[in-house]
């Protein structure tokens, strides 16, 4: 890919027991992938047969914000695009290789986009303007304009949307609030359209949902590639909890998900506004 592009891959220290099967189905589902890669984390370094891997991980250690450790690891890669992923979108079908390629040439010959999303299905009433295959415009002032699916971001541009104080959660919620400002372009794969990466359920997330291991997800990938995975660290999703969470009051929320940190979530909410959205 001349150089033009890096793989990102954005974890921290406690997603290293995703990391093995992630680079098992990036190796099966993508075998044509040519790019440099990097493992943006906290301490942790890590290496994989047939991959050329960097990790920046030394960033001040776990207490640093998501925000800060991903733009010092932007700021030290050199190639003007960046492919974007996390640590548990586990490819589970083949990569659209040559569709990549073209999308990939499409971002260099147009200044004025920063990003083709791969996640189809992100909120806000998108515009189908009829310039690229496969693809849809996102309107100025929408939910998600920022997200953490797969993307091919203008590196540039993404050191420029991120703020060192945010959490990944801050910046997809009040940086896409702060995202309306921005001159640019932002792209997103069309809800019928064929996936170019596909990873993970719709409705159910990928093989982690907050903090646990997503069993109907893992479980074939495991099979798959004969993976030693201890699953005490995380334990299992409890989808019948969730279930009852999604249907109870605010009040009982509280309690049912753990009410101080909750609380103090709620509390922290205006501060990280305030702070996001200058």
């Amino acid at each position: 890919m001349e150089n033009k592009c890096t793989f990102l891959l954005s974890s921290y220290d406690g997603g290293e027991d995703c990391w093995e099967g992630f680079f098992m189905s990036l190796k099966d589902r993508w075998p044509e992938m040519d790019m440099p890669i990097v493992l943006n984390t906290e301490t942790k370094s890590y290496s994989f047969p047939g991959f050329d891997i960097t990790t920046y991980g030394l960033h001040g250690g776990k207490k640093t914000p998501w925000g800060k450790r991903l733009l010092d690891t932007l700021n030290r890669i050199s190639t003007p695009y960046v492919l974007f992923f996390l640590e548990d979108y586990w490819l589970d079908e083949k990569v659209d290789d040559a569709f990549f390629r073209k999308v990939l040439k499409w971002l260099d010959e147009n200044d004025d986009i920063a990003t083709f999303s791969f996640y189809p299905c992100l909120p806000g009433g998108n515009i189908d303007d009829c310039k690229f295959e496969r693809f849809e415009l996102r309107p100025d002032s929408c939910e998600y304009k920022f997200n953490c699916q797969v993307a091919l971001w203008r590196r540039e541009k993404l050191i420029e949307y991120i703020r060192p104080h945010e959490s990944a959660w801050d910046w997809e919620i009040w940086g896409s609030i702060r995202g309306s400002k921005y001159s640019e372009r932002f792209y997103t794969l069309k809800e019928e359209a064929p996936r170019v990466f596909s990873y993970g359920d719709n409705l159910k997330g990928c093989i982690v949902h907050k903090g646990k291991w997503n069993k109907d997800e893992v479980m074939p990938f495991v099979e798959r590639y004969n993976l030693s995975i201890d699953f005490s660290k995380r334990g299992f999703e409890d989808w019948e909890k969730i279930e009852k969470i999604e249907n109870a009051t605010v009040f009982q929320r509280l309690f049912m998900e753990g009410s101080l940190e909750r609380i103090k979530y709620r509390l922290s909410k205006p501060f990280k506004k305030w702070k996001s959205l200058k």
